[in-house]
């Protein structure tokens, strides 16, 4: 991220995960940046969380936290200033056809889907 500071203000930079390995002080570094991102987190950003629980504090929820709504995961994010709309889809992906961890990853975004904390006032495209 230090590289990214020699930019001038650009007009939106994309961030397309595996930060390394649930690397949740890169992600807060990413999210400090100051100027429009959308980020979405890739399946080494879940290598390690085998299960969500309510009680710890995983690494996964951390750098959700960390991205808030700059997080492009199956939603979409507006940039009305450079007429752009980023559509995310499927977190912590590896690609291809397969999901990495589908039990962890479904049991993440219905719970957070039901409660409004995964997509809080964002809408779909």
């Amino acid at each position: 991220t230090k590289a990214l500071h020699f930019l001038q203000q650009p007009d939106l930079v994309l961030f397309t995960g595996d930060y390394g390995n649930e690397n949740v002080q890169l992600v807060k570094s990413i999210s400090d940046l100051q100027f429009p991102k959308a980020a979405i987190l890739g399946n080494h950003d879940c290598w390690r969380t085998h299960q969500f629980s309510e009680k710890k504090v995983d690494r996964v929820r951390l750098q959700l936290e960390s991205l808030g709504e700059q997080h492009a995961g199956y939603q979409c994010l507006d940039f009305p200033t450079i007429k752009l709309s980023v559509v995310g889809g499927r977190p912590f992906s590896c690609g291809g056809d397969r999901l990495f961890r589908p039990k962890l990853l479904s049991q993440r975004l219905v719970r957070d889907v039901l409660t409004d904390r995964y997509l809080g006032s964002s809408t779909f495209c």
